[in-house]
């Protein structure tokens, strides 16, 4: 008796193993495939709005320089007027001075 119980359960796993192969191995491939793929996507989409977040960046670092450098060539050229002024003074106190 204890044979055809054997028998039945061999064919049983041997069922169960061709339903797994047939059915559960595909749909997990699928279902990884599909996991896969959307991982990918995101990925994708969110290296491309970083690229852009970057790229705005940059355009916004170089807007700064330009404005910076536009700062300081007004304020050296500010503070060389203000030499220039000084200058002249320091030249009409000379002048005034070698002569009595």
């Amino acid at each position: 008796m204890h044979e055809p119980m054997t028998r039945i359960e061999q064919a049983t796993e041997s069922t169960l193993a061709k339903v797994v192969a047939r059915f559960a191995v595909p749909l997990l491939i699928a279902i990884i495939g599909w996991f896969t793929v959307t991982t990918l996507t995101h990925i994708q989409t969110e290296q491309g709005q970083q690229g852009k977040d970057i790229a705005q960046i940059k355009s916004d670092v170089r807007d700064v320089n330009t404005r910076l450098d536009a700062q300081v060539i007004r304020q050296v050229d500010s503070n060389t007027k203000s030499i220039e002024k000084l200058d002249d003074r320091v030249q009409t106190l000379e002048r005034s001075v070698k002569t009595p």
